[in-house]
């Protein structure tokens, strides 16, 4: 998934994880295969949640200096989170599946169910 990321110009600007060895693994992988510049990221507590409530508080909470964010995290929270952010809906946010929503609230603590556009889904099943 690195080089299909990076081709579709993914950044990796202020990258998030839960604190799970599965979630570690899935972006050190990414980081030891991106062909553009080091990822750097860094574990967060809160993000190792199953639930889509947890994904939102740590969203609103968010620095809203930061215009944009990458997240590793786990299911169901990240596929209804998606499901319940934007218009469009999919059924599954698969291992190292990678989706890109736009809000258009400018305050994290503004973003709201239902206001995000969906900009890109990809999954690993595309590119084999």
């Amino acid at each position: 998934m690195a080089k299909a990321l990076y081709a579709e110009g993914v950044q990796f600007n202020q990258v998030y994880c839960s604190v799970a060895q599965r979630a570690r693994l899935t972006i050190q992988g990414l980081a030891d295969d991106w062909p553009g510049q080091p990822i750097e990221w860094q574990t967060v507590d809160a993000l190792y949640t199953f639930s889509s409530a947890a994904i939102w508080q740590w969203v609103h909470a968010m620095d809203d200096d930061f215009n944009a964010v990458f997240l590793v995290g786990h299911n169901p929270a990240f596929t209804d989170f998606i499901n319940e952010a934007g218009a469009e809906q999919i059924e599954n946010l698969p291992t190292c599946g990678y989706a890109k929503l736009s809000f258009p609230q400018a305050v994290w603590s503004e973003v709201c169910a239902g206001s995000a556009t969906s900009l890109h889904f990809l999954k690993p099943k595309m590119f084999k």
